[in-house]
C-alpha cells in the first residue's frame, strides 16, 4: 500500500509559478488536467517551497446535490383575509339602557366584522361622528335640526317606554301630567290629597342609580324622585310591595320581552292615553327616550345590517328585553 503525503498549507515561488504556466501551455491543447496532481506533481519535483502566506489547496470539497427551485407560486405566501372593521360609539344613555344587548345585537347581525364599542357622552358621540371618528352612533334621544343640517340620520331601534304601576284593584287608573309629577317628587303625600282613601303615598324607584336617574329624565325632567321614596331592583320584589300597600305607585320600564310585573299589577294611563309604543310614537303618550342608530347620510354595510336585524324576530326577541317596540 503506497504511502500518502500529507499536504501541509504551501505558496509558490517564482520559479513554481512560471512552471505551472509552461505545463499550462504545454497542455492547452490537451484535456485540462486536475490542478491537484499539477500541486503533487510540482511538489514531488522539490519545484514548491513554504510560504509565510500559505495558499490552502484542499484535496476536495464535498457540495450538496443541487435541487431545483420551486416554482413561484409555491413559495408565495398567501396573506390571511382582514376581516372588516367597524367602529361604533354608543352614548351613555344608550348604554345603560341597553346593556350588552349592544354588543349581543351586533355580533348576531354582522358575525364577521370586527366592532369596537366605545362609550362617550351623547354630544361627544354625534361629533365624533362627524369628523370620521366612528362608523355609527347608538344614541337616546332625537337629533336637533343642527345634527340634521350636518348630515346625520337616525333609524329607530327601539324605545326606553316608562310608566307607573299600581296594584290591580287600586281605584286609581289614570293620571294628569302634572299630578303625576306632584305624585313622584313628594308634592303631594297622601292619596287623600287626591280623593282616594289609599292612605300615605310611597313611591317605588329603581335602586341602579343610572336607571333611576333615566327615569327622572323621562317622567320629571329638571326634577328628582322623592326622598323618600323607596328604592327596589327587582320587578318580582316591586310587585310584592304594590300588592302589599295599597298606596304605592312604582316607576317601571315597559319591556316588549322578559319577566313582567306579573299578576295583581296594572301600568297607569297618563292623561287616559296608556304606555305603549304606538303611543309614544304618535306623541300622545310622552314618557319615553327613543333609540336610534345615527349615521352620515343613509346607513350602509353593517350599520345597514345591524338596522335590519332589530326589525327580524331574531333581534326583536333579543332587544325587547330592554325596549319596547313598536
Amino acid at each position: 500500500m503506497g504511502t500518502r503525503t500529507n499536504l501541509q498549507p504551501l505558496a509558490l515561488s517564482g520559479a513554481a509559478v512560471a512552471t505551472l504556466a509552461v505545463l499550462g501551455i504545454a497542455c492547452a491543447a490537451e484535456p485540462e488536467p486536475d490542478p491537484r496532481e499539477v500541486y503533487r506533481a510540482a511538489l514531488a519535483a522539490g519545484r514548491l517551497r513554504h510560504p509565510e502566506s500559505p495558499l490552502l489547496l484542499p484535496e476536495s470539497v464535498d457540495l450538496p446535490p443541487a435541487t431545483a427551485p420551486a416554482p413561484l407560486a409555491e413559495t408565495a405566501r398567501q396573506a390571511p383575509p382582514q376581516r372588516p372593521r367597524c367602529s361604533l360609539a354608543v352614548a351613555t344613555d344608550a348604554r345603560d339602557a341597553m346593556g350588552d344587548l349592544v354588543e349581543r345585537g351586533f355580533a348576531a347581525a354582522c358575525p364577521e366584522v370586527d366592532a369596537e364599542f366605545v362609550a362617550v357622552g351623547a354630544r361627544e358621540a354625534l361629533e365624533g361622528l362627524m369628523v370620521g371618528r366612528a362608523d355609527a352612533v347608538l344614541f337616546a334621544g332625537q337629533l336637533t335640526p343642527q345634527d340634521q343640517h350636518a348630515g346625520l340620520r337616525g333609524v329607530p331601534f327601539g324605545t326606553e317606554l316608562w310608566a307607573v304601576a299600581m296594584a290591580s284593584d287600586s281605584p286609581v287608573h289614570s293620571l294628569s301630567r302634572d299630578l303625576l309629577r306632584q305624585v313622584l317628587t313628594g308634592e303631594l303625600v297622601d292619596w287623600r290629597q287626591l280623593g282616594f282613601e289609599l292612605g300615605p303615598i310611597a313611591v317605588v324607584a329603581p335602586a341602579h342609580q343610572p336607571t333611576a336617574a333615566r327615569a327622572a329624565r323621562a317622567l320629571v325632567p329638571g326634577d328628582r324622585f322623592a326622598s323618600n321614596s323607596l328604592r327596589v331592583g327587582d320587578l318580582e320584589l316591586v310587585a310584592r310591595q304594590l300588592r302589599r300597600e295599597p298606596g304605592a305607585i312604582a316607576v317601571v320600564r315597559v319591556p316588549a320581552q322578559g319577566p313582567g310585573l306579573g299578576t295583581g299589577v296594572r301600568l297607569l294611563a297618563i292623561d287616559r292615553v296608556p304606555p305603549t309604543p304606538a303611543a309614544f310614537a304618535s306623541g300622545a303618550y310622552p314618557y319615553g327616550v327613543s333609540l336610534q342608530l345615527v349615521t352620515t347620510g343613509p346607513a350602509a354595510g353593517a350599520a345597514q345590517r345591524w338596522i335590519g336585524f332589530a326589525s327580524s324576530p331574531e333581534g326583536r326577541e333579543l332587544l325587547g328585553h330592554a325596549l319596547a317596540l313598536p
